[in-house]
């Protein structure tokens, strides 16, 4: 069982370090262009924009998994200070479980979002449905809540 887990997580991992990067750099280079037709040319492309906040949605999400996977999210670290690695150990594991259940909880309540967007037939640009756009939000959210859940098992963090 967990050989095929670590395989796709070796996968998602491959894909992560490819998209980030990627959309990254999409995002910055269709930035730039729009501001420069716009201050230069007096025109924009009318898609661009549509296109780019779907694109800073989904940097954001692969950027949040990007940050559980190596444990680099955000945390506060006042309390670690006064706890024997013992307890420290112990609490960490339980933020971990916290952690997954409520991106669970997130990704389970995203899913009826996605399906109203997809019976109102909105559009999020050049016939692209916004639903499809906003996809990335339970699949990061339960990637996210899978990982949290493994580092809550682990032995060690």
């Amino acid at each position: 069982m967990r050989n095929w887990f670590s395989t796709i997580n070796k996968k998602l991992e491959s894909i992560e370090d490819i998209l980030l990067p990627s959309l990254f750099i999409l995002t910055l280079i269709l930035s730039v262009l729009q501001i420069i037709l716009r201050n230069i040319f007096n025109f924009g492309l009318p898609w661009a924009d549509p296109l780019l906040r779907s694109m800073v949605l989904w940097l954001g999400m692969f950027g949040a998994l990007y940050a559980t996977r190596m444990n680099r999210h955000i945390s506060i670290d006042i309390i670690n200070n006064y706890l024997t690695p013992s307890i420290k150990h112990f609490i960490h594991k339980l933020i971990y479980l916290f952690s997954a259940i409520v991106c669970f909880i997130c990704s389970y309540f995203s899913v009826p979002f996605l399906l109203m967007e997809y019976e109102d037939g909105t559009m999020a640009f050049s016939n692209i449905p916004a639903w499809l756009t906003e996809s990335i939000i339970p699949i990061a959210l339960l990637i996210m809540g899978i990982r949290f859940m493994s580092f809550s098992f682990a032995r060690k963090i």
